[in-house]
């Protein structure tokens, strides 16, 4: 009898053993085939850039195969809607920024906050007030006197839904100016609007622009980051000019919710992983964007919080009733 409680519990070892191996098996098989990346903007642009930049680190680092695609339409409605259409496990992967919140905001998402799984932002930039170099505006003063004399005196504009024209709003809401805010769906197109002459000013992040302000085509007149940046510091913030204009729009990346545990933790360990990397390191200095990893649930509150503070503009500008 003895020697069969010790069969017994050998042969329930040697079970539970299988079991084991075979979970982590299943665990190790992610990805079970190619992942797909559906970035929210157009090629080209920060976010696109960044994504395109992690993935091939990731690439490298795991072996995955991984393909990045564009869905533009509608500042992330086609992207959500694309990841909803595909199985919750982790293989279909979404570039974000401000868009997810400025859509959850306004309702113009067909997801609600709830059917996303943050795994991590990795960059962080502010927003700019942008002109052409040859503009005969100088200052931010000289740009809101302007536009005190000549209300919608200038063509203004930039890309995106909670973002650029966001802090467009609050400036003119502390000046008392008017204006017709002149949209665009991807980062590249104001750029190239502002400099063939079809927008006078763009609020942008200088990320985006960056090859035009190096050549000395733009001018930044100010920018809502905390503190003056290191790649621009003759750039003053709006805070010190006196608007309490603050905004580090971040940029990173979500799959479905309801994916495994496991998926979930695999994909973080990549993305982490290829920040951590002296290559990822050289990027985001090459791109001027600050390097602050939001993760998971910090992600998470950090889209509440901001599509929170979003709504009472979307309210006074019609968007939402």
């Amino acid at each position: 009898m003895k020697l069969a409680k010790l069969a017994g519990g050998a042969m329930a070892a040697l079970l539970f053993s299988s079991i084991a191996l075979s979970a982590g098996s299943a665990q190790a098989q992610f990805p079970e085939r190619d992942i797909r990346v559906a970035v929210i903007t157009s090629a080209g642009g920060a976010l696109d850039t960044m994504t395109r930049k992690l993935v091939e680190i990731i690439s490298n680092q795991t072996g995955w195969t991984i393909a990045v695609e564009n869905r533009t339409a509608g500042s992330g409605a086609a992207a959500s809607a694309f990841m909803m259409s595909q199985p919750a496990d982790g293989h279909v992967w979404l570039g974000i920024s401000a868009r997810i919140p400025g859509g959850i905001a306004d309702g113009s998402l067909p997801v609600g906050i709830d059917e996303f799984e943050f795994i991590a932002a990795m960059l962080g930039e502010g927003t700019a007030l942008a002109v052409r170099s040859d503009s005969e505006l100088e200052t931010l003063d000289e740009f809101v006197q302007y536009m005190q004399d000549n209300p919608n005196g200038l063509r203004i504009g930039g890309s995106g839904r909670g973002g650029p024209d966001f802090q467009a709003y609050k400036l003119a809401e502390a000046t008392g100016y008017e204006y017709t805010w002149v949209p665009f769906s991807g980062g590249q197109e104001p750029i190239l609007a502002l400099l063939g002459g079809h927008l006078d000013v763009a609020f942008m992040t200088p990320g985006t622009a960056a090859p035009q302000l190096e050549a000395g085509e733009l001018r930044l007149l100010a920018i809502s980051t905390p503190e003056r940046t290191a790649d621009y510091p003759d750039v003053p913030t709006f805070t010190e000019l006196g608007f309490n204009i603050v905004d580090m729009g971040l940029r990173g990346l979500a799959i479905r919710s309801g994916a495994p545990d496991t998926t979930v933790d695999a994909i973080t360990e990549a993305v982490s992983n290829a920040i951590d990397s002296p290559e990822w390191q050289e990027f985001a200095v090459s791109v001027n964007q600050s390097q602050l990893p939001f993760l998971g649930d910090e992600f998470e509150a950090y889209v509440v919080d901001m599509a929170a503070g979003l709504e009472p503009y979307f309210r006074a500008s019609g968007t939402i009733q």
